[in-house]
């Protein structure tokens, strides 16, 4: 048979592409983010390279190559978890695909186009896509939604984009001011400092000492529910908090407490800041 590499590349694009998108909706995250589209590339690139290299042709080899792609997909995707969470998540694509690849064969074979696989697929692929995204829209919960809000950070002149989520067991204060502190993932933090201050945070989270001396105005907020029964998180100040509601309103907070945190903040590692209990409440 004769293969389009183009094409080969685009359908398995669409199906990496699809994975994600139903992952994304499990996990209460948008279902088309920059790095789920991505991945998808990266993934159809890589399927490309075994089909060049005749990697199929050698089982161990095609399964350590899959096995470690995979991984590597999905730390790029979802971000930094727990070895459970991990395992979880490979689970959940592993088994995805199947269900989704196994439906278009099966239609493949019910059909019987035998010769016309690539043109099923793309086909297949491309109203699974838009039939996912209809049933969502129509039928999917939105309840959890509900607690998961866009929230764009702004520190020093820079800006970055994460998700929030409404915990309201999340208690914690800074002790001086008495302000309620969010929680914030090391990961989506950093990217608004420079290379210097990056290292510095780095330095405080693996010493447990802050630097007075350093550029990061930090403070020690202490916790007793963050993974541990107890100990200290590294605090700092922002400019401005932007939270945007589902129904278009946008609420500014600006100089709020955020505490930063080096762990997971959630297995399935469907948010990255987590909001304190009266963050909504009207001052």
């Amino acid at each position: 048979m004769k293969v389009y590499i183009d094409i080969f590349f685009f359908v398995n694009f669409l199906m990496n592409l699809q994975v994600f998108q139903i992952m994304n909706h499990w996990r209460k995250k948008p279902g088309f983010t920059k790095r789920s589209m991505v991945g998808a590339a990266l993934g159809a690139l890589v399927s490309v390279a075994v089909m060049m290299l005749g990697i199929r042709t050698k089982w161990i080899l095609w399964i350590l190559v899959y096995v470690v792609g995979t991984t590597g997909l999905v730390r790029f995707v979802y971000g930094k978890m727990t070895f459970s969470g991990y395992f979880r998540c490979l689970m959940e694509f592993y088994i995805t695909a199947a269900v989704l690849s196994g439906t278009l064969f099966g239609i493949r074979e019910f059909l019987g186009l035998h010769r016309t696989s690539f043109s099923l697929l793309l086909a297949g692929s491309l109203g699974t896509q838009f039939l996912f995204t209809w049933v969502c829209r129509n039928f999917g919960s939105h309840m959890p939604e509900k607690q998961m809000y866009v929230t764009v950070l702004t520190y020093h002149g820079k800006r970055v984009q994460g998700t929030g989520f409404l915990d309201t067991g999340n208690m914690l204060v800074e002790p001086i001011s008495g302000a309620g502190v969010s929680i914030v993932t090391k990961e989506l933090f950093q990217k608004l400092l420079t290379k210097e201050e990056k290292i510095e945070l780095s330095n405080v989270l693996r010493e447990g000492m802050i630097n007075n001396r350093g550029t990061l105005l930090l403070r020690y907020i202490p916790y007793h529910s963050v993974g541990e029964s107890q100990g200290m998180l590294p605090g700092i100040l922002v400019d401005e908090m932007e939270i945007r509601l589902p129904d278009g309103k946008r609420i500014r907070k600006e100089r709020e407490w955020l505490g930063i945190c080096d762990k997971y903040l959630s297995n399935s590692a469907g948010f990255d800041i987590l909001f304190y209990s009266e963050i909504f409440k009207i001052e």
